[in-house]
C-alpha cells in the first residue's frame, strides 16, 4: 500500500463493468457530506486505477468538482472480483442480484447456468436460488464469493422445480393480473419445495378449484389457499404450505441441495 494521493483527473479512474450500478440517493447524500465536511474517506484502487471501493464517492467528487484522495493497492485486476465480493459481504447495499451479476460477468459456470434458468422463466435471483436449493448460511456465502457449483443431478432437480413453478403460474388465465408477482411466485416456490408435495395431485385439484385463487396481500394468503385446495376431500396425509416460521426464528437448515461450502419478478 502506498500513501494517499490526490487528483482531479476523474477519468483516470476505471470502473469494472460487473460492479453494481450507482445509487442516485447515495451519491446525493455523499455530495452533501462533501459540502459539509469535505472528502473524508479515500477511495481504493489497484495499480491500474480500477476502483476497488468507493465508486459512489468518486461520482460525488466528480459532481462537486473536488480533488479525489485515493490509495493504491498492489492487487492484480483478475483478483478484484474476490475482493469486491468480500468487501461487500456485510453490506446492506449489496443484494443477491449484485453478487449474481458479479460472478456471471466472470463467466463462472454455475452462474451461467443460473442465468439461463432465470432468463428462461423470468424468476428473481432470490427465487431461483431457492429452487436451486441454495439456502442457509454456507450456501449463500459460497454463492456470494463465487464458489457456487452444481452437480448434474442438482441441475436436473433444479430445472424440474422451475418447470413445476412455471406450470402452476401459467395454469389459469384468470390469474393473469398477478401470476408473475413476487408474492405469487415466491408462494409457488414454497409449494413445490414442500417435501411431501405431489405435483400431479395439485394439478388435478386445481381443475375444479381454480377460482379459489385470487389476488392476495401476502404470500402466506396464497399459501393458505393452495393448502386448502391441495387438501380438499383428503382424509389423511394433509399437509400445509404455510410458512410456520414467519416472524419467528428459523431452525438451522442443512443445505441438502448444495454442493460445497415494482411488484413483478425481476431484478
Amino acid at each position: 500500500m502506498t500513501n494517499t494521493e490526490t487528483t482531479t483527473d476523474y477519468d483516470s479512474f476505471k470502473i469494472l463493468g460487473f460492479n453494481r450500478d450507482l445509487n442516485e440517493t447515495s451519491v446525493k447524500k455523499l455530495q452533501q457530506s462533501i459540502r459539509d465536511h469535505g472528502f473524508l474517506l479515500p477511495i481504493l484502487v489497484n495499480n491500474e486505477m480500477y476502483v476497488l471501493d468507493g465508486q459512489h464517492r468518486l461520482e460525488a467528487a466528480r459532481r462537486e468538482k473536488v480533488p479525489v484522495p485515493f490509495i493504491k493497492y498492489d492487487l492484480p485486476t483478475n483478483q478484484i472480483p474476490i475482493l469486491i465480493s468480500t468487501l461487500n459481504s456485510l453490506s446492506v447495499n449489496w443484494g443477491l442480484y449484485n453478487y449474481f451479476h458479479l460472478w456471471h460477468e466472470q463467466e463462472r459456470e454455475a452462474y451461467l447456468d443460473l442465468a439461463l434458468i432465470k432468463d428462461t422463466y423470468g424468476f428473481s435471483v432470490t427465487n431461483v436460488l431457492r429452487l436451486a436449493g441454495i439456502t442457509g448460511t454456507s450456501g449463500i456465502n459460497a454463492f456470494k464469493v463465487g464458489k457456487m457449483t452444481f452437480t448434474d443431478a442438482q441441475k436436473e432437480r433444479f430445472e424440474m422445480r422451475c418447470k413445476k413453478v412455471n406450470e402452476l403460474s401459467n395454469y389459469s388465465e384468470a390469474w393473469a393480473d398477478f401470476n408473475r408477482t413476487v408474492k405469487f411466485i415466491s408462494a409457488l416456490c414454497k409449494v413445490v419445495l414442500h417435501p411431501q408435495y405431489d405435483h400431479t395431485r395439485m394439478l388435478e385439484q386445481l381443475t375444479d378449484q381454480v377460482m379459489k385463487i385470487q389476488r392476495a396481500t401476502s404470500g402466506n394468503e396464497f399459501l393458505l389457499t393452495f393448502t386448502d385446495i391441495y387438501n380438499h376431500k383428503r382424509r389423511g396425509g394433509r399437509i400445509s404450505f404455510v410458512d410456520r416460521f414467519k416472524g419467528k426464528a428459523r431452525p438451522k437448515q442443512r443445505d441438502s441441495d448444495y454442493e460445497g461450502d415494482g411488484e413483478y419478478e425481476g431484478d
